[in-house]
């Protein structure tokens, strides 16, 4: 017994060892097994272990795609001017290493042939960037399984004084967007409950945080790694917490609001309204559906907001003319469409993982298995679509809608096109625009009308890159309450003490 302990505890090392070369093997192999045709971004370097510093570059650097790369050809890369880098990347093919290792960055003039090719797989490409399949994301599952009731439902159905203060924009904007969206998507009890939107809050900010956190990790190790790390132990606390709120609500609006008949059934429009008439042919969590529509709705919409009321501080002389307008109907000029092309929310759109070999061209094979995204920045900064693409102009599409029946079909804030990709393209576009329009114009009038809105003193905000995602937070801005006036628009606002 003593010499089968002996070879036994002898072992434990030399399978560890044999574990590590494999690991170290394998990343060593994923380093360089890329595509020599195309020009590289952010190649791990020899010594880098588990190409954890090029991970952390790319996540830190978001910069990163919007630089020259090396061995740029002609057939490849051309580089021009771009308004938040000082020069413009017009990208045809790439090769770019992120945390989800490499990457074929394809230019814009690609999103038609590729916007709805069913070889492109968007439901594996979410279930790996945001960890789905990992204990304490299940709200990201939610939204990754086909035919899915998100899609679904998703596609059919503070008080400020008079005086000025200094309000947190990203932290107000997120705020309104919560309660706003929970009113839309879940009722009026659930939409303003303080403890459903600080916990819900509170789990974007925590899971944002994590699932970056695991890539850095080999995949091998992730489905291991996640049960010792601190920040994942946060994400399933903070998921039990939300979960525990949310739970007896559900069921006592289940409770009270019974369906009568089956025309009050189809009739239904709140989130589990719709899943009890749903809930045979689309199962689901009901919890967890409700956290990642609100994560879907807070986090993207909160970040176009923040970027438009910013944009519009900045052009003081917009106030008062969209508050005049307001009075009448909400136009906003494409004040919303041209920031979310100055500043759209991620550098990338129709982000694929490949289900078999593809031929986009006679030069470009895109093999079974590859991620595959399309640049965003590369045809909305494109001066030969827009005029001076580096400059904010609020009338740019207003002007440009009456050019042509095309640019008056997609000028509007949720059309889609090669030219603007900020909502994604094809039958896989972001299927939330519709609310996301709804929620900002909502919150939008009445900050416009409540109240009067300024940028304190001091240089201007620079929008940050983070991976594949563009923001930006000027941090606080002035606010002060309008003097009551006559015009009868419905509360948003309450009268609590901020």
């Amino acid at each position: 017994m003593a010499s089968v302990a002996v070879v036994l505890l002898l072992s434990i090392p030399v399978g560890l060892s044999t574990c590590a070369a494999i690991l170290v093997t394998a990343e060593a192999v994923a380093r360089w097994q890329h595509d020599p045709q195309l020009p590289t971004v952010n190649a791990p370097g020899l010594c880098d272990l588990f190409n954890v510093r090029a991970k952390r570059r790319f996540l830190h650097d978001g910069g990163l795609l919007l630089k020259a790369v090396d061995n740029v050809g002609d057939s490849c890369i051309v580089i021009q001017y771009n308004p938040l880098m000082g020069h413009f990347q017009r990208v045809r093919a790439c090769w770019v290493y992120t945390h989800l290792e490499w990457v074929y960055l394809l230019g814009a003039e690609y999103a038609d042939t590729l916007k709805n090719d069913s070889r492109l797989n968007v439901l594996r490409y979410n279930r790996l960037d945001f960890q789905a399949l990992i204990p304490g994301f299940g709200p990201f599952k939610e939204g990754t399984h086909d035919a899915h009731i998100l899609q679904s439902y998703t596609k059919t159905k503070m008080t400020i004084s008079l005086d000025w203060q200094k309000i947190h924009l990203q932290q107000l904007a997120s705020s309104l967007i919560a309660e706003v969206a929970g009113c839309l998507l879940y009722g009026e009890e659930i939409g303003t409950d303080d403890r459903v939107v600080e916990s819900i809050l509170r789990y974007a900010m925590s899971s944002a945080v994590a699932a970056p956190e695991l890539h850095m990790w080999p995949k091998a190790l992730q489905p291991i790694v996640h049960w010792f790390l601190p920040s994942f132990r946060r994400v399933r606390s903070d998921l039990r917490r939300v979960c525990s709120i949310l739970n007896p609500l559900i069921e006592r609006k289940k409770l009270n609001e019974k369906f009568q008949d089956d025309e009050d059934r189809e009739s239904a429009t709140d989130l589990f309204r719709y899943l009890e008439y749903t809930s045979k042919t689309t199962p689901g969590d009901p919890a967890h559906l409700a956290i990642m529509l609100s994560l879907a709705a807070i986090h993207t919409t909160s970040t176009i907001l923040t970027s438009i009321v910013y944009k519009i501080c900045e052009h003081p002389s917009l106030i008062d003319e969209l508050w005049q307008e307001i009075l009448e109907t909400v136009q906003e000029h494409g004040v919303m469409k041209e920031t979310l092309r100055l500043l759209p929310l991620v550098q990338v759109a129709l982000r694929r993982i490949v289900s078999e070999d593809i031929q986009v061209d006679e030069s470009l094979k895109i093999p079974k298995g590859s991620i595959l995204m399309v640049s965003v920045t590369d045809s909305m900064w494109d001066p030969e679509h827009f005029a001076h693409p580096e400059k904010f102009d609020p009338y740019r599409f207003l002007n440009l809608s009456r050019t042509s029946p095309y640019w008056a079909r997609v000028s509007p804030f949720i059309a889609t096109s090669s030219e603007t990709l900020g909502f994604g393209l094809g039958k896989e576009a972001c299927p939330g625009r519709s609310l996301a329009n709804l929620e900002i114009k909502i919150v939008l009038s009445h900050l416009l009308m409540k109240f009067d809105m300024k940028l304190l003193p001091g240089p201007k905000t620079e929008p940050t890159m983070a991976g594949f995602y563009i923001s930006l937070d000027p941090g606080k801005i002035l606010l002060r309450k309008r003097p009551a006036s006559d015009v009868a628009i419905p509360e948003l606002f309450d009268e609590r003490a901020d």
